[in-house]
C-alpha cells in the first residue's frame, strides 16, 4: 500500500496540472494563440533558466558517474538503430516511418524528467537527470532531423542541424552551466535566486500547456500508429532498459533518470521538427498528445514497480 500511494503521489500533481490546461482550454480562460504564445516563452526562457540551474548545481564527483552515463547514451543508441531498421519494415510510407522513430526516442525529457525527479527525491538528488538531460536535448535535435531527413528522401543538412541545435536555448543554457562549473565561475546569489524562482514556475505551467493541447481529432486515423508507438515508447522499452539497468546495479536516481529518459511522453518540439522536415505533422502531434495522456498511466504503473522491488 505505500508503494502505491507513493507512486499515486508522483503523478497525480501531473494529472492535475494537465486536467486543468484541458479546462482552461475547453472554459476559453486559454486560447490557441495564448497557448503558443506561453509555449515560447517556457521554451525559450523558463526551461532554459530551470536547466542552467540544475546543472550549475551540479557536484561532478557525486553526480558525473561515467558507467551510468555509457549505459544510458548507448540504450539511446540502441532504441535508435533498431527503430532505424524495424520501423520501415512496417511503414512504408516513409514520412510516416521518420516520424513513428523519433517518437521512440525523443521523449519529453527536460520537462517530465526533472518533476518525477522532485517528486520522488527532491532537488537535491536531480543531478543524474540533470547530467542526462544536459546530453540527450542536442542529441534528440541532431538525429531528428538526420532521420526525418532521410525518410524525406532527402540530403540531410547536417551543418544546418548542428547550427539550429547549438542556438537552441536549452543548448545554450547547457552549455553555459557546464563552462560556469568547470571554469569554477561564481554566480551571485540573487541571480541563483532568480533561477529558482523561475524554476519552481517551469513545470506547472509547462504541464498546464501540454493539458491544453489535448484533442481527439485524428485518434480513430492514426488509431493503430498511437497504440504500437504507445505501447513501445511507455512501456516496452523502458521496461527493458530498466531492467537491464537494475541488473547492472543501478538503483534510486540512477534508475529515476533512466525512467524520465525512456518512459516519458514524446517530445512537443517533436512535432515542429516534423512539420519543418517536410514528414507526417499531424501523426506527430497525435503521438504526442496521445503519449501525453496516457503517460500518467504508464509512469504509475513503472514506477509502483520499481518501488516494489526496492530499485527506488
Amino acid at each position: 500500500m505505500e508503494n502505491f500511494l507513493t507512486s499515486l503521489k508522483v503523478v497525480t500533481p501531473l494529472i492535475l496540472m494537465m486536467v486543468t490546461g484541458y479546462i482552461s482550454k475547453r472554459a476559453k480562460i486559454l486560447d490557441s494563440d495564448l497557448v503558443r504564445k506561453i509555449n515560447n516563452l517556457v521554451f525559450r526562457i523558463f526551461l532554459p533558466a530551470l536547466l542552467f540551474r540544475q546543472i550549475y548545481a551540479l557536484d561532478p564527483g557525486k553526480d558525473i558517474n561515467l558507467y551510468f552515463i555509457a549505459y544510458s547514451m548507448s540504450s539511446l543508441a540502441v532504441v535508435i538503430i533498431l527503430s532505424f531498421f524495424i520501423v520501415p519494415i512496417y511503414e512504408k510510407d516513409r514520412k510516416k516511418a521518420g516520424v513513428v522513430i523519433q517518437a521512440l526516442y525523443r521523449g519529453n525529457f527536460i520537462l517530465f524528467g526533472f518533476a518525477i525527479s522532485y517528486s520522488l527525491y527532491g532537488e537535491s538528488a536531480m543531478g543524474p537527470t540533470s547530467v542526462l538531460v544536459a546530453l540527450c536535448v542536442p542529441i534528440f535535435n541532431i538525429v531528428s532531423v538526420v532521420i526525418l531527413g532521410y525518410f524525406r528522401q532527402s540530403k540531410p543538412n547536417l551543418k544546418g542541424a548542428f547550427l539550429d541545435v547549438i542556438k537552441t536555448p536549452c543548448v545554450i543554457a547547457a552549455i553555459a552551466a557546464a563552462l560556469g562549473l568547470v571554469l569554477g565561475v561564481e554566480i551571485p546569489e540573487t541571480f541563483m535566486g532568480a533561477l529558482q524562482d523561475v524554476g519552481n514556475v517551469t513545470m506547472p505551467l509547462a504541464l498546464i500547456l501540454t493539458g491544453a493541447t489535448f484533442t481527439i481529432k485524428g485518434f480513430v486515423r492514426y488509431r493503430t500508429h498511437i497504440l504500437l508507438v504507445s505501447l513501445l515508447k511507455l512501456l516496452i522499452i523502458p521496461v527493458v532498459v530498466l531492467g537491464a539497468g537494475a541488473i547492472l546495479g543501478f538503483r534510486n536516481e540512477s534508475l529515476v533518470a533512466l525512467l524520465s529518459m525512456m518512459a516519458t511522453p514524446i517530445a512537443v518540439s517533436a512535432v515542429p521538427t516534423a512539420e519543418m522536415m517536410g514528414s507526417d505533422g499531424e501523426l506527430s502531434a497525435q503521438l504526442t498528445i496521445a503519449t501525453s495522456a496516457l503517460c500518467v498511466v504508464t509512469l504509475f504503473l513503472l514506477i509502483l514497480g520499481l518501488k516494489s522491488f526496492s530499485l527506488i
